[in-house]
């Protein structure tokens, strides 16, 4: 009798055991997962869109390059959050910056974010059943673009930073997520090399406007390779002795101390490829057309302001 009871509960706690794992191992009701993002071409695009998200707000709100004597405001403006101008008029703060894009804080976006989604589009779109191969290529382009851009937005505000190539893994231990800053030069390569990967798989121009204005085009991305060389040729970066300290445990360091002429060569054969490509897409300098008998002075001082004031110019890529 003792031998029959013992032989009940190991069947009843085994069995309650296997429940218990089969219950754990279903996933809730309407909980979104990697696979359900990437199940079909609507949602994937919609992941795409989230990518684009993180792009830095270039208006008045998060760029102090857009702010100069002729904008200006006083503290009664401060609701609109204008945290470009906040860092002009105020200064900075060491402790909490505007415009945090390395932490998404203060007016910025969280760009290693960014960086993390547009990896795990990467790694996921050809999970997508009913994308074309064409439409696949150019958004895996677009993707690449942003992370290219994101690396680079980040470069421009604190200098040397790591390379994040693929995401670690969430079982990652602590030793494996501190990682190295990298030295500009091999950022700057990593970037132009995304870009240059990008490149082909992009439009000339976009053609429904209605639907896909602002989307990333062929002579946005290379002309944002030019600009990446022409901050890489130049003496902030190349040679810029008084960052010779700048040193990393392993001993690399982080600002090359040589000038490189090549650079310059590199950024300026990647401008006429961009200007090139820019013409092919009806894109040119902005040319104020004299109606009204206008010195060329006049002219000239008219022409600057039309130039950022006339919307859909030539001028705008």
């Amino acid at each position: 009798m003792k031998k029959l009871i013992y032989l009940a509960s190991v069947c009843i706690c085994t069995l309650t055991f296997v429940s218990c794992k089969k219950y754990l191992d279903i996933i809730p009701d309407n909980i979104p997962t990697i696979e359900y993002a990437f199940d079909d071409r609507v949602r994937a695009e919609r992941y795409l869109t989230s990518c684009y998200a993180y792009l830095p707000n270039i208006g008045i709100a998060g760029n102090t390059g857009t702010f100069s004597d002729l904008v200006w405001s006083n503290n009664a403006v401060d609701w609109l959050n204008l945290h470009g101008h906040r860092v002009l008029r105020d200064g900075n703060e060491s402790i909490d910056p505007y415009m945090n894009y390395w932490d998404g804080l203060r007016g910025g976006s969280n760009l290693w974010r960014g960086i993390r989604d547009c990896n795990i589009f990467l790694e996921n779109v050809d999970k997508v059943r009913d994308l074309e191969e064409h439409e696949k290529r150019r958004w895996i382009a677009e993707v690449k673009f942003l992370k290219a851009y994101f690396h680079f937005y980040l470069l421009q505000l604190y200098g040397p930073i790591p390379i994040v190539r693929e995401n670690l893994p969430v079982s990652s231990t602590a030793e494996e997520v501190k990682v190295f800053r990298e030295p500009v030069d091999e950022v700057v390569d990593y970037i132009v090399l995304l870009l240059n990967e990008a490149s082909p798989d992009l439009p000339l121009k976009i053609e429904m406007e209605v639907s896909e204005l602002g989307r990333i085009t062929k002579p946005i991305c290379l002309a944002m390779k030019a600009k990446i060389l022409v901050t890489a040729a130049s003496p902030l970066f190349n040679g810029n002795e008084d960052y010779s300290t700048m040193v990393d445990k392993r001993g690399k360091v982080l600002f090359n101390q040589v000038k490189d002429p090549q650079k310059w060569i590199k950024a300026l054969e990647a401008c006429k490829q961009a200007i090139d490509t820019c013409h092919m897409a009806g894109i040119m300098l902005y040319d104020l057309p004299n109606i009204n008998n206008l010195s060329e002075q006049t002219r000239q001082v008219l022409m600057a302001s039309q130039v950022v004031t006339d919307k859909w110019n030539t001028e705008q890529i």
